[in-house]
């Protein structure tokens, strides 16, 4: 049977590098009240809620007030992820495996907008596993912190929507 989880916990450091999540260091502090199901990444489903939320690296931090995550669905099945933060919402459906996420997002991109993705340097998977195909709706409210913290560079898309369709099937990435 898969396990169910019920709990709240007050985090002080989750290392993503060390549970082999990226190759960067970086880490999350807050508090969390999870609820779902699942023996793995690419079969987690449930809702997770997250208050003073900090991501960071060694040098810099972005606070979310708040978080809310729900994840439906279990590879190799269609999954959605939806996101909703003080800082942006992410909407994420279709096909991928979740571990292997940014390395599928980063791929895609590469073909049609090397000069965004170059500076990225944490890729996992070179090769993510084939038959990926989702599309990511983002709409940043304040996006400053959130890309010094990943890029070590200020970019401001305030008040923006990123629409993106990212498909191995059809080696095509579309930004909108």
């Amino acid at each position: 049977s898969i396990p169910e989880y019920d709990f709240i916990a007050d985090i002080n450091s989750l290392k993503l590098k060390p549970l082999n999540l990226l190759n960067l260091d970086y880490r999350f502090l807050g508090s969390l009240n999870i609820k779902g199901t699942g023996t793995d990444l690419n079969n987690i489903q449930g809702e997770f809620y997250a208050s003073d939320f900090v991501f960071q690296n060694a040098e810099k931090e972005v606070v979310f007030d708040s978080l809310k995550m729900e994840l439906k669905g279990i590879y190799p099945s269609p999954r959605d992820i939806v996101v909703a933060s003080s800082i942006a919402d992410f909407e994420l459906h279709g096909v991928y495996k979740l571990e292997e996420l940014p390395d599928a997002l980063i791929s895609g991109l590469k073909t049609n907008y090397p000069s965004y993705t170059n500076r990225i340097n944490y890729l996992k998977y070179e090769n993510p596993t084939s038959g990926y195909d989702f599309n990511l709706n983002l709409d940043l409210k304040d996006s400053k912190e959130i890309f010094m913290v990943l890029l070590d560079k200020p970019i401001y898309l305030n008040n923006s929507k990123i629409l993106a369709r990212i498909s191995d099937e059809t080696n095509r990435s579309a930004l909108n």
